[in-house]
């Protein structure tokens, strides 16, 4: 018997001569080549592909050796009577015979040595290459090439044996073969894929040309793909390794099977549509489309793939703009520091009665992603749609972590594990600040004014005057930037922090123990009495630079006393009765103090010397 690898047909039925279809006058063996193969029942592989075809040859009983012969021929089956065709031994090739392979061409049982044990198991090889180039007609078509390939398995007379004495004692002949069993192979012209790029860019399906393209949450990204080849019915496919993203599909045709055209060539539009959600954010996603004649089956009918890569963009926060910038701390290394760059967290130092003021101004921009900068290729972003329509906001609970933060520092909210200061426990210490845990601290003297977004930036004005409250703490204001949730929200913003790329700006507010900031044209009187409630002559004592109490004040800034410094074993008690004042004076002028813990030596603490308020 004779089979094939890949199986092709059934086992071979003997057909009779005039039903054939096109099989020539070779001799009158049978054949197994009917009329419906040239309809349909064809193997094809496109231009520039091959097919390799193991073909095995098996008796059980005979006595003699076996062998496997092929042959290849070209012909067109519409057309029985063509001339001689031209010489096709370029198009194919035959291995030589290997022995006792039993089904698998390639295992290690196959041997080219024939033995008594393997010489009733025979194989070889056939690969057919389809060219690269198909000549094309005077009207500019192109045909297809047909090959008819036959294999039979023939039994080898020795020539020890007399042929006709052996007819004449058995009444057969001393040799069975196989019939002829035959298929057709089709030669086909491929087909190509190429997008219309409305970048500019010349996008088909040459190999190892890989084109780059973005996508945004929540935005459909749509990219028409075209085929075109010789052969009607073409379909576009993506290949399912490396497959597609989730939430991405290939529409029906917009047209189908246009053609031939004047150059004889037919062609498919169709749509590959992406819709990214959240969590593909910053992803790069491989897509592998291919062309092929949806009318033959796999067996190599595809063009080269069309590879693209889509990356679903994420944006950072650039706060360079940002007015005033934040200091630079002087241990801040300089060889980090970009110029011109204003940092995304500092320390500012803020005075009670001052107002402090920040004009915000982000500006939205692609990140950079793992693998480096992201090339955009000329696709326009309208990034202020990306942002919230009220992008700027005061957090709550607020964070500064890492090395471009001016310290570890955080408001946290209270849990059974909590020990230190945190949001919750009824007293507003720590970094608390009326924005950050309203549970804790009372309202503060804050607004913040958001502008519309315009193109790829947005602004803020940012106001803040410390109160007495306040005085001598430490705070942590943190505004935040809001994204627009129908494309994504805070999911596409990067939230690393660098020097001037961040989610936030956190500033660490140290606001002056002992000052207070004095409201324009005012005397030192007036604000002692009706400000401070304080004696103006201890106020105008803390003030040697105060020449006339009575006169109006030049000075920015007002002391309100001495700041004494904390030693071993006080307390505040004990430092209440030493600077004659009071305990609920050194708390009015110290928010900060600890009322029912140790104070640490070296604590700075705002003192009203003699303020006779007993």
């Amino acid at each position: 018997s004779v089979t094939f690898n890949p199986p092709l047909f059934e086992a071979c039925n003997d057909v009779p001569r005039n039903g054939d279809c096109g099989v020539g006058a070779a001799d009158n063996l049978p054949i197994c080549l009917a009329r419906d193969f040239c309809q349909g029942r064809t193997q094809q592989i496109a231009q520039g592909n091959e097919l390799q075809i193991s073909i095995f040859g098996i008796s059980e009983n005979s006595i003699f050796d076996l062998s496997i012969s092929i042959t290849v021929e070209e012909y067109k089956c519409a057309d029985q009577n063509t001339n001689q065709p031209p010489d096709i031994t370029h198009l194919y090739e035959v291995s030589d015979t290997r022995y006792g392979c039993n089904g698998d061409y390639d295992s290690a049982s196959c041997s080219s040595v024939p033995t008594s044990a393997n010489r009733h198991d025979v194989a070889r090889r056939l690969r057919v290459i389809a060219p690269n180039e198909f000549q094309a007609n005077s009207d500019g078509s192109i045909d297809k090439r047909e090959l008819l390939i036959c294999a039979q398995v023939n039994q080898s007379v020795p020539s020890n044996i007399n042929r006709p004495e052996w007819q004449e004692l058995y009444g057969t002949s001393p040799n069975h073969d196989t019939c002829k069993s035959c298929f057709m192979l089709d030669l086909v012209p491929g087909s190509t894929i190429a997008i219309d790029d409305e970048e500019g860019r010349e996008v088909t399906d040459q190999e190892g040309q890989l084109t780059p393209y973005v996508a945004f949450v929540g935005i459909e990204k749509s990219i028409e793909l075209r085929t075109k080849g010789r052969l009607p019915n073409l379909d576009i496919m993506i290949l399912a390794d490396p497959g597609a993203p989730a939430h991405s599909s290939l529409l029906a045709y917009d047209e189908k099977d246009n053609g031939p055209d004047a150059d004889g060539f037919y062609s498919s539009i169709r749509k590959f549509v992406f819709k990214p959600e959240v969590g593909q954010e910053g992803t790069t996603f491989l897509v592998k489309f291919v062309s092929r004649n949806e009318a033959t089956n796999s067996t190599g009918l595809f063009s080269n793939s069309l590879d693209i890569e889509i990356t679903v963009m994420v944006f950072q926060a650039d706060w360079a703009f940002t007015e005033p910038c934040m200091p630079v701390p002087p241990d801040y290394p300089a060889d980090t520091r970009t110029s011109g760059e204003c940092l995304t967290a500092g320390e500012l130092q803020a005075t009670v009665g001052c107002t402090q003021s920040h004009r915000l101004q982000i500006e939205l921009e692609p990140a950079d992603l793992p693998g480096g900068q992201l090339e955009l290729h000329g696709e326009s972003i309208e990034a202020a749609k990306f942002l919230h329509r009220d992008a700027f906001y005061v957090q709550e609970l607020p964070s500064c972590t890492g090395e471009f933060c001016p310290e570890e520092i955080s408001v946290t909210m209270c849990d059974e594990t909590s020990t230190g200061s945190c949001c919750g426990n009824g007293i507003c210490d720590g970094v608390e600040m009326g924005s950050s845990c309203p549970l804790d601290c009372v309202h503060d003297d804050l607004t913040l004014v958001v502008q519309p977004a315009q193109d790829n930036q947005a602004s803020a004005q940012l106001t803040f005057l410390p109160n007495q409250h306040q005085l001598g703490r430490t705070l942590l204001l943190c505004i935040g930037l809001r994204m627009n949730e129908t494309f994504g929200g805070d999911a596409v913003l990067v939230q690393q922090r660098t020097e001037a790329k961040s989610p936030s700006l956190c500033i660490k507010m140290v606001v002056a123990a002992c000052k207070y900031c004095v409201p324009h044209g005012k005397t030192l009187s007036f604000v002692a009495r009706y400000f401070l409630n304080l004696d103006w002559l201890r106020l105008y004592n803390s003030n040697p630079a105060i020449t006339n109490p009575d006169g109006l004040i030049k000075e920015r800034e007002l002391y309100l006393g001495p700041l004494y410094t904390v030693e071993g074993g006080d307390t505040i008690i004990s430092i209440a009765a030493q600077m004659r004042t009071t305990v609920k004076a050194l708390v009015e002028n110290n928010p900060w103090l600890p009322v029912n813990q140790e104070l640490n030596p070296g604590d700075k603490i705002c003192v009203l010397v003699c303020s006779n308020v007993f």
